[in-house]
């Protein structure tokens, strides 16, 4: 081949002419590069893109490109573009359809409150501890008579009583007796907990705190936060400057169950101790805000 004129090239045998350059039709891939075959030039280079496409699946044979070698159009761009943007608009609305009014954080926090203190299964699993702890105290009195009389010494009725009720007394370390009912304490833990709720959900502390409690549903997020609230009401919280930002509440102190027996009222320990960590800091972020306005 033999260059005549730019991108023009005539063959010495033939007398064809060739036009190479940018506009080469006979160009091929070589590696990175577009390569002639007619005359060896480069007329392109580093034309692939290296990029990771929102869409899992995505083929790089969906790359194609403009007759001139250069323009790079990639055909999936415009479809991932209005994928995003559905998916957006659809979360939006799924937001607006899920946001809970103030009535429904009470009801929520009520329902998590009755579950824990008052519903069947709380009934049933008192009722096993129960009767665990009256095997266990019969075993001890038992073992007790059979000790007075193998050493020879007057059973004292007193004593016996005695050891029946410091056993039966004792817990299994996660449920005591069942409350009794008082609609207006209820009133009361289900407002401070909706407070707490409503916390949770400002835009304030999603944007400082991440957690993989805010992945959940709505309603399942304020199940947790409910939840976490009412453990905290129960041994109180302090700021790090001494003052009590949550007062210990002593009717929870006695009656919610051990946290190692959340799993038996379907609750996961996982989610709870995310949602109490978000609590604590969340209160410290507007504890210490309105200490610096003040």
């Amino acid at each position: 081949m033999r260059e005549v004129a730019k991108h023009r090239y005539v063959c010495v045998s033939s007398g064809n002419m060739h036009a190479c350059g940018p506009n080469c039709l006979a160009a091929v891939e070589n590696r990175e590069e577009l390569v002639c075959p007619l005359t060896g030039l480069c007329v392109s280079a580093s034309y692939k893109l290296s990029f990771k496409s929102a869409d899992d699946d995505h083929n790089p044979r969906d790359v194609k490109y403009s007759t001139d070698g250069f323009e790079i159009v990639q055909t999936r761009v415009k479809e991932t573009v209005q994928k995003r943007a559905l998916r957006d608009v659809s979360a939006t609305k799924e937001r607006i359809a899920n946001r809970l009014s103030s009535n429904d954080l009470i009801q929520i926090s009520d329902r998590v409150i009755r579950i824990l203190l008052w519903s069947d299964k709380r009934k049933s699993l008192f009722h096993e501890v129960r009767t665990r702890r009256s095997r266990a105290a019969l075993k001890r009195v038992s073992h007790h008579l059979r000790t007075r009389t193998h050493n020879k010494l007057p059973v004292i009725l007193t004593d016996v009583q005695s050891i029946f009720i410091t056993e039966m007394q004792r817990t299994d370390g996660w449920i005591t007796n069942n409350p009794p009912r008082n609609e207006a304490r209820v009133a009361h833990l289900s407002r401070q907990c909706a407070e707490v709720q409503r916390l949770m959900l400002s835009s304030t502390v999603r944007k400082q705190i991440r957690s993989p409690i805010f992945q959940l549903s709505s309603k399942c997020q304020m199940e947790y936060f409910a939840l976490g609230m009412l453990y905290i009401m129960r041994d109180g919280i302090a700021s790090d400057d001494g003052k009590s930002m949550v007062e210990k509440d002593f009717f929870l102190n006695k009656y919610l169950p051990n946290l190692n027996g959340l799993h038996m009222f379907d609750f996961r320990k996982s989610r709870f101790t995310h949602a109490t960590t978000c609590i604590k800091m969340a209160m410290t972020l507007q504890h210490n805000l309105q200490s610096s306005l003040t």
